[in-house]
């Protein structure tokens, strides 16, 4: 639950900008790298927190006589009505993610 708290203050704070070159945080191009920071940070929160949430479930409803793990949690939550969508968003988000760290290593400061 820790990473999914720092990544989400990471997104939420302009703390991204520390590590990246003044060419990626200014004009057209940091625009892009802030919208892919933010959505990238903050689902990576979501998908952390979802995470823990699972984790912690089953860690509490655990059943020995009953045989399921991590996969059926994740089943179970996606059979959930508004489990799908959520997958999309984190799924995108992460793709986001993703590419802000591409632009990151494009545009990292070296200091």
């Amino acid at each position: 639950m820790a990473v999914a708290v720092t990544s989400a203050w990471r997104g939420l704070t302009d703390r991204w900008r520390k590590d990246v070159e003044v060419e990626g945080r200014t004009g057209d191009v940091g625009r892009v790298v802030q919208v892919l920071a933010r959505a990238g940070h903050l689902s990576r929160a979501a998908a952390f927190g979802v995470i823990a949430v699972l984790v912690g479930r089953a860690a509490l409803e655990h059943d020995s006589q009953q045989k399921a793990g991590l996969d059926q949690a994740i089943v179970r939550f996606r059979d959930e009505p508004l489990g799908p969508w959520l997958i999309v968003v984190v799924a995108v988000g992460l793709a986001c993610y993703g590419a802000y760290q591409l632009v990151r290593a494009w545009y990292l400061r070296s200091s």
